[in-house]
């Protein structure tokens, strides 16, 4: 197993919850969209609303613009 690995598992491991689901919907998103879903602009919204939320709670102004 390469080294990198155990990197991102650990990385994987220390993202919260909401984060987690935003990358979830954030992929999601993408698989929708190269079926050419609707569905892909909800999965969209909802993953870049949590983003949104995220970097001002951690005053990351300019990145949530």
């Amino acid at each position: 197993m390469p080294d990198f690995v155990p990197a991102i598992v650990a990385q994987v491991a220390a993202l919260s919850p909401l984060e987690a689901s935003a990358v979830i919907l954030a992929i999601l998103y993408l698989l929708l969209a190269i079926r050419e879903n609707i569905l892909c602009w909800l999965a969209a919204g909802i993953s870049t609303a949590i983003y949104v939320y995220l970097f001002l709670v951690a005053r990351l102004y300019m990145e949530s613009a």
